[in-house]
């Protein structure tokens, strides 16, 4: 009986390893034709900066694939998700960062829908063999200011099942050193603040990037 359970346990650990050390073993090589798409709402678009200074105008700046911005103002992972195949699987990306939740929490959305609707997104993008990064819209800034104690605690455990996919990356604390000192309104970055989101999302990204030599003057 002991050396069943031992047997087990080898496997299931080999399983949990394989997948830990082989995470990217199914995504594509990136190169200079490859697209990256910023897919989500006020936070992606840039809202509250002058045109042209949004997180992804700065990664086009410092990478030499091509960086889209599908960033849509008020968007809800409901309307996103209407758009999904137009503005993303259309494009036939190689990397999307996914950025969204934030207003369905505003608005009210039952969180099981903007579960499901977020595991079908990322769902699709796995199954097409694409490189996804998901964003955890919330710092513990905003616990007090957006979320009650109860919804973060079911936000960051979800997080952490979509983190646990392969080939999904989590990207968090995007509002360091941000939330409170560079703010165009009560919850959107200014000009000096999205340049610093984007610094936060580069380096998340920069494993990958630099793998394959898209780091403009690296």
């Amino acid at each position: 009986m002991n050396k069943i359970v031992v047997i087990i346990v080898i496997i299931v650990l080999g399983h949990i390893g394989y997948n830990f050390f082989n995470k990217d073993s199914e995504n594509k090589n990136l190169n200079e034709k490859s697209i990256l798409i910023c897919y989500g709402d006020s936070l992606t678009a840039g809202y509250g900066a002058p045109i042209g200074k949004s997180y992804p105008d700065y990664l086009q700046s410092k990478l030499k694939l091509k960086v889209i911005n599908k960033g849509v103002s008020g968007d809800t992972t409901i309307s996103a998700l209407e758009r999904f195949k137009v503005d993303v699987l259309d494009y036939n990306p190689d990397v999307v960062i996914v950025e969204l939740g934030a207003n369905d929490l505003i608005q009210g959305v039952d969180l099981s829908k903007t579960k499901n609707n977020l595991n079908y997104i990322v769902d699709e993008l796995i199954n097409r063999k694409i490189r996804v990064y998901i964003v955890k819209f919330y710092g513990d800034q905003l616990i007090f200011n957006i979320l009650k104690n109860n919804s973060k605690k079911e936000f960051d455990k979800f997080f952490k099942e979509l983190e646990d996919k392969n080939d999904v990356y989590l990207i968090k604390d995007i509002w360091k050193g941000i939330w409170g000192k560079h703010m165009s309104d009560s919850i959107h970055p200014d000009e000096i603040g999205y340049e610093k989101m984007g610094k936060i999302y580069l380096k998340e990204l920069r494993p990958i990037m630099k793998k394959n030599r898209l780091i403009i003057g690296e």
